[in-house]
């Protein structure tokens, strides 16, 4: 097949069968698409392995071996250095040798370094020695594993270099190639000091200095990333490693520099498209830094986070879309990044500075509402950044709020009130129907809500005064509890959402705000002349009492009263959970027990808290079933046992979570089945 394939692409091959050229593309095309599923391993959420069955027997290893050496030996090497086959092979060829070639080095190359051990031990190979070494050399360990990843840059160099225009080829090589080779320790030592690494370095530090453009903007960001993820098979020297790191992060530096000076930069097309690629350049090297963070690359970024905000300001002047959802694609980086610094308060403080001005310059952007007519137009430029830019700013809050310590928690508190308050406005019932954009919000509503409920509960009345100073006027002018509501409003739109995730997100902040307010209320701050906000009476609802207990002398049930019950905002959050669990969701399955389990931890404190809701509640469900064929009793017997069975008590703890679980698990198991017909 290869002898056939060299013949067509050599310079004498007037004599040649062109017309066989097609079909031989194609059958290349499928073959290495099978190739690249039977013998190798994408390695999702596991280590990657070839498959048990090549080592059962000689005959697939020697397969398994042929394969390996002919598909490296031959094929890459022939792209590689052979420029008739370069310039014969179509692109989409070239494109699915790249992807054969990511899956077969993330499985193979190198493999006592990516699984090999354990393969060894799962088929008890004798060759495995005392220490744990495998005795049987392999071909693509040692030298043969260090020619192997030479001969695979050598390719990730020729398709993103070579097949101008090929987008789709480049960011297979830049995406799924050398992240192959710069995920493990063996590979990055064997192509770290290779002059094929070494030119790929130097050949994306000047294509940012090409005034014309270089690489596509996206490519940066994959490039940059391997090539920062690789210092690691430097020697320990740091000279050497910040040298060869301030290579590959002075470069796009430099240019994001001419952007922070003038706004014409980035309003000239060549301008705007260099500092997006700069941008992206700078992402991929935050990406690679948080898995392994170099300080060289740490201090850089801190220097770089005023120019960042600068170019910023820059391209919304500008009215450049594409600038701006990239940097807040990077900001949102740096964010995780600082923000898991924990030990460094000058960077923590710093990082809080720099979001509270994202906020800011996002905020007097007047970015578009996400409406129904604004999302008929999502693929417009200015509507997919600005909720690229959305997301990226919950993002970028959500690290901030998971990442916080007592000593500064009312300063970080303000900058994710500051940001809520920019953000929600902007989301719409509609805009919540995309499923990103509202699980980045819930996450951040659930971490938020967990990391500064005792601030919300304590300044309920007054959360808009927090955040006047930084937004003016836009939240809290004239009502200080607007932000308190608006929080709420979206709180209720997450448990009586249909999405798992979003629905258990909700009930996690849901029981952070209400183990706060219980805990509020035990300290004695929940007292009836403050007037707190979570227990003020926003509205009535129709439902059933019982006066004087729910059993006479004679022992027979009370009739239960139709009243207008008032209803605060825990009191209805209340209420769409008990309707949920009983009404829409069911306890079995993987699905919904995990719905359950967190409203069990929401509810264990509500209880306490709502307990004329919980009371009405009882009464609502226990004339549902006498409705569906009189059999209220088991929904008597089953609500004592929910607040009494397993040593049940009034504390908010991790056994009385445990117990409540299971109380709740096995409540909604049996009333279900009672108040419901289907």
């Amino acid at each position: 097949f290869l002898l056939q394939l060299a013949a067509l692409s050599t310079d004498n091959a007037a004599h040649a069968d062109l017309q066989r050229a097609p079909e031989l593309f194609e059958e290349l095309w499928w073959l290495l698409r099978l190739v690249g599923h039977v013998v190798a391993d994408d390695g999702r959420g596991e280590t990657p392995m070839r498959p048990l069955q090549f080592d059962e027997n000689n005959q697939t290893k020697i397969a398994l071996r042929q394969i390996g050496e002919l598909f490296i030996g031959t094929l890459c090497v022939q792209i590689c250095e052979n420029q008739s086959v370069k310039q014969f092979l179509s692109p989409r060829v070239v494109e699915q040798v790249v992807w054969c070639a990511a899956r077969w080095a993330d499985t193979h190359l190198f493999p006592e370094d990516s699984g090999g051990r354990v393969r060894n031990v799962l088929l008890q190979d004798n060759n495995l020695s005392i220490t744990g070494a495998v005795q049987s050399p392999d071909p693509f360990e040692g030298e043969g594993g260090s020619y192997a990843a030479k001969i695979l840059v050598g390719l990730a160099t020729v398709a993103i270099s070579f097949y101008d225009g090929e987008t789709s080829l480049r960011k297979s090589a830049s995406f799924r190639l050398l992240p192959s080779l710069t995920r493990r320790n063996a590979p990055c030592k064997a192509v770290a000091n290779d002059p094929a690494w070494t030119t790929l370095l130097f050949s994306t530090g000047q294509a940012h200095e090409n005034i014309n453009g270089g690489f596509p903007s996206e490519i940066f960001c994959g490039l940059t990333e391997s090539l920062t993820r690789a210092a690691i098979g430097i020697a320990e020297e740091n000279d050497q490693r910040n040298a060869y790191l301030r290579y590959v992060l002075e470069p796009p530096s430099k240019v994001l520099l001419l952007a922070v000076e003038s706004k014409k930069f980035i309003e000239h097309p060549t301008g705007e498209s260099r500092t997006m690629g700069a941008l992206e350049a700078l992402r991929g090297v935050a990406r690679a830094s948080l898995s392994k963070q170099h300080e060289f690359s740490s201090n850089h970024f801190f220097e770089m986070l005023s120019p960042l905000t600068r170019v910023i300001e820059n391209a919304i002047s500008a009215n450049s879309s594409l600038v701006i959802s990239r940097a807040m694609k990077l900001s949102e980086i740096l964010c995780e990044i600082f923000a898991m610094d924990e030990g460094n308060m000058q960077r923590q403080q710093r990082i809080r500075e720099f979001t509270l001005s994202i906020v800011s310059i996002f905020a007097k952007s007047e970015p578009t509402k996400m409406t129904a007519a604004t999302l008929t137009r999502l693929r417009d430029e200015e509507i997919k950044a600005n909720y690229k830019c959305l997301k990226s700013l919950l993002r970028a809050l959500t690290h901030l709020a998971s990442a916080w310590n007592d000593d500064d928690k009312e300063k970080l508190a303000s900058v994710v009130f500051s940001g809520l308050a920019v953000v929600i406005p902007l989301l719409t019932p509609e805009a919540l129907l995309l499923p990103k954009l509202r699980n980045c919000y819930f996450s951040l509503l659930s971490y938020s809500m967990e990391s500064f409920a005792d601030i919300i509960v304590k300044n309920a009345t007054r959360m808009s005064e927090l955040v006047v100073d930084i937004n003016g006027s836009a939240v809290g002018a004239s009502d200080p509890s607007a932000l308190f509501f608006m929080i709420i409003s979206t709180l209720e739109f997450g448990l009586d959402n249909d999405d798992e995730t979003v629905c258990r997100e909700s009930l996690i902040a849901l029981g952070a705000l209400a183990a706060a307010e219980l805990r509020k209320q035990k300290s004695g701050g929940g007292a009836a002349t403050d007037s707190p906000l979570l227990m003020q009476t926003t509205q009535t609802v129709a439902s059933f009492i019982v006066e004087g207990g729910s059993i006479t002398a004679d022992n027979e049930p009370r009739s239960a009263l139709m009243v207008q019950l008032p209803l605060s905002p825990l009191g209805k959050c209340l209420r769409i959970v008990w309707k949920r669990l009983l009404f829409v969701d069911a306890s079995g399955g993987e699905k919904n027990s995990a719905i359950v389990d967190e409203a069990a931890d929401a509810l264990l404190p509500l209880l306490q808290i709502e307990n004329a809701c919980f009371m009405s509640l009882g009464e609502e469900t226990f004339e549902a079933a006498e409705k569906k064929g009189g059999r209220g009793v088991v929904v008597r017997e089953a609500l004592g046992q929910l607040t009494t069975a397993r040593g049940l008590n009034a504390e908010v703890d991790r056994m009385n979570k445990r117990r409540f679980r299971r109380n709740l698990s096995e409540f909604v198991e049996r009333v279900r089945g009672v108040v419901r017909s289907n």
